[in-house]
């Protein structure tokens, strides 16, 4: 759409310069006008297209995801027992 829109406009212009009597400018004003409700219509789309694109690309960022667990600690917790412990070395 943007495509067309960019000819569209090119045309538009080509007209508007090249008239020469009242009725031809107001004429190319209608085509100017036309291909900026065209440039209207393909930037709501281009919206569009990078709103659903954000989306799809959040989903499957999300759907590879694992809920965060707590890793389990290697090391008591100060004041704890300790287990399996023998003697420190240099103790």
């Amino acid at each position: 759409m943007w495509i067309a829109s960019n000819i569209f406009d090119r045309f538009a212009t080509n007209r508007y310069d090249e008239a020469s009597d009242p009725q031809a400018i107001h004429d190319a004003a209608g085509w100017l006008m036309t291909g900026s409700v065209l440039d209207l219509v393909s930037a709501v789309l281009a919206l569009l297209f990078v709103r659903r694109l954000t989306a799809a690309q959040n989903d499957k960022a999300m759907a590879g995801r694992q809920p965060l667990q707590q890793p389990a600690p290697q090391y008591p917790a100060a004041g704890g027992p300790v287990t399996g412990g023998g003697p420190v070395p240099g103790a």
